[in-house]
């Protein structure tokens, strides 16, 4: 049993995949390993939340704002976690489009997520705090009643749909409890795709500091913004590079008096690294491009 487990960690290594998620590793454990093995698993996924570009689409869109949340109990004994999806203001309460129709429980698990999340988003967006206000009542198919709600900003005692605030803002509403999880526990990871789309980069720079210095859990991130390079410990970044072969690599022997993002747009410019990390391009070349394109004419 030992060799075969050896076997199936060394090609996990090289294939880079994970050891505990592996599918054949269930054959080669006695059944109370077995059974130790998915409790850690359950405990690595009950922990874990990812956040792709595509569950972004619905802010983009402004169809609804989805919250990931994960809350404890007063003694840590329990958590809920999950996500609801939320109508921002902007659909009346006639609309037959509207699917935003929370149950009994969901309502009261969001009255506590909102107080949560009040207790933070201020911080960052000064004046700022949200309210779910409830539209109405609606018997659902399987007899319970359905509450309508909408999501309305309060800013300086003016309420307006949330469906008004920029894109930046209904992108760290709906992550700041996860934000808030990656901070007090330390076995939270979040995953986050393309992070820095849309939010005030010195705001996003300040944010991830705090996170950085003081939370307990892990935080992965895609980014293109290079304010973050001088936020953040250099131990903890990796960059993309152009080789299929070898798509991440880091800077080795940097100085604590180098300046991380003067040094990447400085790699881009004259190369020189272990790695290219930026596909070459010039202006001269654009120029050209623009100019033949105001050529082209529609005959």
């Amino acid at each position: 049993m030992q060799a075969r487990l050896q076997i199936r960690a060394e090609n996990s290594l090289k294939k880079r995949k994970s050891f505990l998620f592996l599918s054949e590793l269930s054959e080669a454990m006695p059944e109370e390993m077995l059974e130790i093995l998915n409790a850690i698993r359950w405990k690595f996924l009950g922990n874990t939340f990812i956040v792709s570009a595509e569950d972004m689409a619905h802010v983009y869109r402004n169809l609804f704002l989805p919250i990931n949340f994960y809350l404890e109990n007063p003694d840590n004994t329990h958590t809920t976690r999950g996500s609801l999806g939320f109508n921002m203001g902007n659909i009346s309460p006639d609309d037959t489009k509207d699917f935003m129709l929370l149950r009994s429980k969901e309502f009261e698990l969001a009255g506590k997520l909102f107080k949560q999340i009040n207790e933070i988003i201020p911080t960052l967006i000064p004046g700022l705090k949200l309210e779910l206000e409830e539209q109405g009542r609606q018997t659902l198919e399987s007899g319970e009643i359905g509450i309508r709600t909408g999501l309305i900003s309060l800013r300086e005692g003016r309420r307006l749909p949330f469906s008004y605030e920029s894109e930046g803002v209904k992108k760290l509403a709906s992550m700041i409890s996860l934000f808030s999880a990656m901070y007090n526990n330390p076995n939270m990871l979040v995953v986050i795709d393309e992070l820095d789309a849309g939010i005030y980069e010195y705001l996003l720079g300040e944010i991830l500091e705090v996170l950085n210095n003081g939370g307990k859990g892990q935080l992965l991130f895609t980014s293109h913004n290079l304010r973050l390079l001088e936020v953040l410990k250099r131990e903890n970044l990796i960059f993309s590079t152009t080789n299929e072969e070898n798509r991440y690599t880091n800077f080795k022997d940097i100085k604590k008096s180098n300046n991380l993002r003067t040094m990447y747009l400085r790699e881009i410019v004259f190369g020189g690294g272990k790695e290219k990390i930026y596909e070459e391009t010039d202006s001269f070349f654009m120029r050209k491009a623009f100019e033949a394109a105001g050529r082209i004419h529609h005959e």
